[in-house]
């Protein structure tokens, strides 16, 4: 059982107010909650700007995995293999 011994676990249908609340009261949309939006708008976050290929191209440089995939190629087209093994 979760909790301690003194409390007690609500059925489904329980009618419960946890936090009383004055009437009429809706959570966070209230005059102050009204004056806040229309001084400081909405709480969002700006849209990050969309990047281009050559930042993409610039940040893939970043990973030391590109080094690694470099030099394989390199490994692999000096090592003189022009074809797979046949049967």
């Amino acid at each position: 059982m979760y909790g301690n011994a003194n409390s007690r676990l609500f059925e489904p249908n329980d009618n419960v107010n946890i936090v009383p609340r004055p009437a009429g009261h809706r959570g966070g949309v209230g005059t102050s909650a009204t004056q806040r939006l229309a001084l400081l708008g909405p709480n969002r976050l700006p849209e990050p700007k969309p990047r281009t290929l050559a930042q993409i191209a610039v940040r893939q440089f970043k990973s030391p995995l590109i080094y690694i995939l470099a030099l394989a190629g390199v490994l692999h087209f000096c090592g003189g293999v022009t074809s797979s093994p046949g049967p």
